[in-house]
């Protein structure tokens, strides 16, 4: 049985970017969408 491998910490950093880069592309979406609708 192997032991369960740790998570190496660069995996983490770049999963935070990653969700820090989708929540900033869903804001920026988002705003736009606001925008554009007919005041």
């Amino acid at each position: 049985m192997e032991e369960p491998q740790e998570i190496p910490p660069g995996s983490t950093i770049y999963f935070g970017l990653t969700k820090a880069f989708l929540f900033t592309e869903l804001l920026q979406s988002g705003r736009s969408l606001v925008t554009r609708l007919p005041q």
